[in-house]
């Protein structure tokens, strides 16, 4: 027993020797230096609670099968031959920002002349991501950009030659830190590393389908196009062509480090994002449930046309123009890539009649199109084969205000807005003295539209009778926007009543 505790005690004894010999040791006699804050325990330096977290901007997957198309040299990836307009900034600024950028990955196409050390050059600008200032900044170009040294031995590459290979630079050393405000532009004239862009808006000649990378990557990611700026002067204008995009893509991948408050706080935001995911496809759910099996027609401009949906000639649409990108080769090559397809894909409803025209005005372009393209005529036009859409959609109104029937036909400038005669039921409605009800005013004004409309020979029966005007162009049937399009309205719910 008494062992034991002998045993006990030097242990005891060892163990609190051990922890004064941890203590700092007092001064001694020697030494005037007073311990600091006058021998007070000071408190230990604040250690930094931040969560740093590596992310890859590129979806593994479409990492992984678009390196497989690039090596394997599959059609869809070409040289960048316009390298004088760069830098290149990706449509998707606002993802590579607020976090250091610690590599990038690169589909280098080919090479030049490495330098006396065997070093190829690849440009790294830093620039804003903010749209204005991105213009200004990539017509004056005041900023030096980063020279991204890529060792030819230490990647595998070989002098002036076709490479076809991804391959991963480290950016540590670089530091390349970008605030919440800051994105990156790519490439420079004089690089000798040069990488490949992606196809997005081509098809192969012969079988006429999009080349499979861009179909691939416009499916999967959704990320297309990029913004350059044009130096090359016009000549009708004197001016340079100016800020550009392209629907081709770039194809970078990069490794994200982003620092948040605390590991919880960013845990906080995974969740958040997931309740948020979680909320719409409960929507979603709801809208499907709702509408499934019911048809959909869609009346609008160049934001809702495709070809061959928008101008179905079998469907009187013939002379409809789509919108160049929206075509079987450009950029959205599907209608499911539209606004109106994905809502018909996702709810699973049926299209009905797509009657949208590039450049369409609901006061129509009458000396252009001989008025074909304007709201009223097209309304006559929503129902397919004797089938009525259950819901009808209108996004219209951009090219009245943008590029309107010109002011000339109305001197009047309080009925119009720019160079758009939009009438003047706003101006009844918010008269001060007015002496009525909005809905009488509403109904007052109508009248007389529908009357002006009859005297001047529309007969609501026969769309031909739209197509009346004189001879300056001006519509005998209606002098404004707002009554066009009342008109309108008003024979969509004549024609569809049970139409939503």
């Amino acid at each position: 027993m008494k062992r034991i505790l002998i045993s006990l005690l030097a242990l005891l004894l060892a163990l609190s020797m051990l922890l004064v010999g941890c203590n700092e040791e007092p001064p001694t006699p020697d030494d005037p230096t007073p311990p600091e804050n006058n021998g007070e325990q000071t408190n230990p330096p604040a250690t930094d609670t931040t969560f740093k977290k590596t992310e890859s901007y590129m979806p593994a997957d479409i990492y992984a099968q678009m390196k497989t198309y690039f090596e394997g040299k599959e059609k869809g990836f070409e040289l960048f031959s316009d390298r004088a307009y760069a830098p290149y900034v990706s449509t998707d600024v606002f993802a590579i920002s607020n976090a250091k950028v610690k590599s990038i990955t690169i589909p280098v196409y080919s090479t030049g002349e490495a330098d006396k050390d065997g070093n190829f050059t690849f440009s790294i600008y830093i620039l804003s991501n903010d749209w204005a200032t991105l213009r200004t900044e990539l017509a004056e170009l005041e900023v030096d950009p980063i020279e991204v040294k890529v060792n030819a031995k230490e990647h595998g590459l070989e002098e002036k030659k076709i490479i076809n290979k991804f391959i991963k630079v480290d950016l540590t050393d670089y530091d390349i830190t970008l605030s919440d405000k800051q994105t990156l532009g790519f490439s420079h004239k004089d690089d000798t590393l040069i990488p490949a862009r992606v196809l997005t808006n081509s098809t192969d000649s012969t079988t006429k389908d999009k080349y499979v990378p861009g179909k691939y990557m416009i499916d999967e990611w959704d990320v297309v196009g990029y913004y350059y700026y044009n130096p090359t002067i016009d000549p009708d204008t004197g001016n340079p062509t100016g800020f550009s995009y392209i629907d081709k893509s770039l194809f970078f991948d990069f490794e994200l480090e982003r620092t948040y408050e605390s590991e919880a706080a960013y845990n906080t935001l995974v969740a958040e994002k997931a309740a948020a995911d979680a909320d719409y496809a409960k929507k979603l759910a709801a809208v499907k449930a709702a509408y499934a099996g019911k048809s959909i027609s869609v009346m609008g401009d160049s934001i809702s046309t495709f070809n061959t949906v928008t101008n179905d000639a079998s469907l009187g649409l013939g002379s409809n123009p789509a919108y160049s990108k929206y075509t079987l080769g450009g950029a959205v090559y599907t209608y499911k890539r539209t606004y109106w397809g994905k809502l018909a894909t996702d709810t699973d409803m049926e299209l009905c009649v797509i009657n949208s025209w590039g450049g369409g005005k609901v006061y129509g372009w009458p000396n252009k199109y001989e008025g074909k393209d304007g709201m009223l005529f097209r309304s006559y036009n929503l129902a397919k084969n004797g089938q009525n859409p259950d819901l009808i959609l209108l996004n219209f109104g951009i090219n009245d205000q943008s590029g309107g029937y010109s002011s000339a036909q109305d001197t009047d400038s309080s009925r119009y807005s720019g160079n758009m005669p939009a009438g003047d039921l706003y101006q009844r409605l918010t008269a001060k003295n007015k002496t009525k009800t909005d809905k009488q005013i509403m109904e007052e004004w109508f009248a007389e539209v529908e009357q002006l409309a009859v005297q001047g020979g529309y007969n609501p029966a026969d769309p031909n009778t739209v197509l009346s005007y004189d001879k300056d162009y001006k519509s005998n049937i209606y002098t404004s926007w707002e009554a066009a399009y009342a008109l309108s309205v008003k024979t969509i719910k004549r024609l569809y009543p049970d139409a939503e």
